[in-house]
């Protein structure tokens, strides 16, 4: 069966029901060109859930500032990372963790090893956690049992402020985390 086309270059847009509504190449246009003159109404800074016109976006308006999470810092003028994946894996790295220059316990390292280990412990099993003590950048290495530990990590961390400084996570293939990762004795 089928319910055909009608006549006149109308297109059945509900051909397997009585009655459907028949469009036709002039009446569709008439109604993209109303739609779009009407923009103004459709949700252009109205409330959210409103409907939005064709191929018009809504006024993005911010929430208050206590809402705001803070913006993770910046990565573009830091030297020393290692090459970075958008993908989750289960491999990731945290940078602005420290300053190596403000530690002066003999064992600070694996004191925050230890603090890196039992937070992120919340959103998997902690495989490895070590801290580049040499990086300026603060770069503590972690890898987890699955990605998605690792991702969930990331979502919890990144823009979070830890000893004074905003955190960045960024995900690392194995290959990277094996050839970057210190071995911290």
């Amino acid at each position: 069966g089928g319910g055909g086309g009608g006549g006149g270059g109308a297109e059945m847009l509900d051909d397997h029901e009585l009655g459907g509504v028949q469009v036709t190449a002039q009446s569709r246009a008439a109604l993209m060109q109303k739609l779009s003159r009407g923009q103004e109404y459709l949700g252009m800074g109205g409330p959210p859930g409103m409907p939005i016109g064709m191929g018009m976006l809504p006024t993005y308006q911010p929430p208050p500032a206590a809402h705001v999470a803070p913006p993770a810092p910046s990565l573009a003028n830091m030297t020393g990372l290692p090459p970075h994946q958008p993908m989750p894996s289960d491999c990731m790295l945290l940078v602005n963790m420290f300053d190596p220059t403000a530690e002066t316990e003999p064992n600070w390292h694996v004191e925050i090893q230890d603090d890196v280990s039992d937070e992120c412990s919340k959103f998997g099993v902690v495989q490895k956690c070590v801290v580049d003590r040499n990086s300026p950048n603060g770069l503590v290495y972690l890898k987890f049992n699955n990605p998605d530990s690792s991702f969930k990590a990331a979502q919890a961390l990144n823009g979070r402020f830890f000893a004074g400084k905003a955190i960045s996570a960024l995900y690392l293939s194995h290959v990277i985390f094996d050839k970057f990762c210190p071995v911290n004795t």
